[in-house]
């Protein structure tokens, strides 16, 4: 019998607070309808091998990489994949190789969570594979340790969304708490193709907070204040309100100096289109704007930013966060 543990996990949109969340301010995130899909197997020798849809295949020896297909160019990408497969089979005690299969409906690099995504989704995968069950503190924190590995000093706010869905208030000292809104959230995101570097983004930050520590502190207040109203707009289901505080979050991503000329552009034609509001997403500096949309304006809103050379993805919530199901096939 071939035995293989196959698991999902959704991307996210944070909705409210991004790079706020690194110094202790509450962030609003919503896991979307795009997922990771990771297959993991036992592989014939002690090695990890890896492919993904992104035209990479890869061995790993230890520490040691051999691009099977794609070259080296894969290994950035891989590794953090082998890094959350091989740190759970440490964490489990296990003595095993793997053949890790990814296939994803998420853009990667854009700031829609793709690789905690992906990270959550291998190490359900892999502990599901020699039957283990993995506490949510342990799928967080192995999960982390991988993301280290790209981002530097992650918030967790990825991990938490792909761990659980939903819509989530996240703070990176006090967790999490679920939200629930009686009405949906049609988002269309705004992909600007753009790659950028999270790590990259946080330090910028960190340095005009270094910089300008009063200034720092009217925003602290004033995304405080927004993070506040719009989880009373989510209960209360006002989409309009909710549109303007994007708008607002905006504006302070702009002061702090993460948003970016593509962004701004796509922003600017989904207000004209009829958005109720638009932000960025993520970290900035490219990655993906977001629209809150009706159903009167979002074909128009999505038409708006392909016009501007921009990739729509309409997106609602996903209720369900990591998903993982074990099969045993006849060989």
């Amino acid at each position: 019998m071939a035995r293989r543990a196959i698991a999902s996990a959704p991307g996210k949109v944070i909705l409210f607070g991004e790079h706020f969340v690194v110094y202790g301010k509450s962030s609003i995130v919503m896991a979307i309808s795009r997922r990771v899909y990771v297959t993991v197997e036992k592989y014939k020798t002690e090695e990890i091998i890896i492919e993904s849809d992104l035209g990479y295949t890869g061995l790993f020896t230890g520490n040691t990489y051999k691009p099977l297909i794609g070259g080296l160019d894969g290994e950035p990408i891989l590794k953090p994949v082998y890094i959350a497969a091989n740190k759970t089979l440490e964490f489990l005690s296990i003595n095993s190789g793997l053949k890790i299969s990814i296939s994803s409906e998420i853009p990667i690099a854009s700031g829609l969570g793709s690789s905690a995504s992906t990270f959550v989704a291998t190490i359900i995968a892999t502990s599901y594979l020699f039957d283990c069950s993995l506490s949510y503190k342990e799928l967080f924190n192995l999960s982390l340790r991988a993301e280290e590995h790209v981002h530097g000093t992650p918030s967790g706010v990825d991990q938490a969304i792909a761990i659980n869905g939903g819509l989530i208030e996240y703070n990176r000292f006090s967790g999490f708490e679920k939200l629930k809104s009686p009405v949906d959230i049609p988002l269309i995101i705004g992909n600007t193709g753009i790659l950028r570097s999270t790590g990259g983004q946080v330090a910028k930050v960190r340095r005009f907070a270094e910089k300008n520590p009063s200034i720092m502190k009217t925003l602290f207040l004033q995304i405080e204040e927004i993070i506040s109203k719009a989880k009373n707009s989510l209960v209360e289901g006002d989409l309009e309100d909710l549109g303007i505080l994007m708008d607002r979050n905006q504006e302070l991503l702009r002061i702090i100096g993460v948003s970016h000329e593509k962004l701004e552009e796509l922003i600017l034609v989904a207000k004209r289109a009829g958005a109720l509001g638009a932000k960025l997403t993520g970290a900035g500096g490219g990655g993906c704007m977001i629209a809150l949309v009706t159903d009167k304006v979002k074909n128009s809103v999505a038409k708006a930013i392909e016009n501007a050379g921009g990739k729509s993805l309409p997106v609602n919530i996903s209720t369900n966060g990591v998903e993982v199901k074990l099969y045993n096939d006849d060989s």
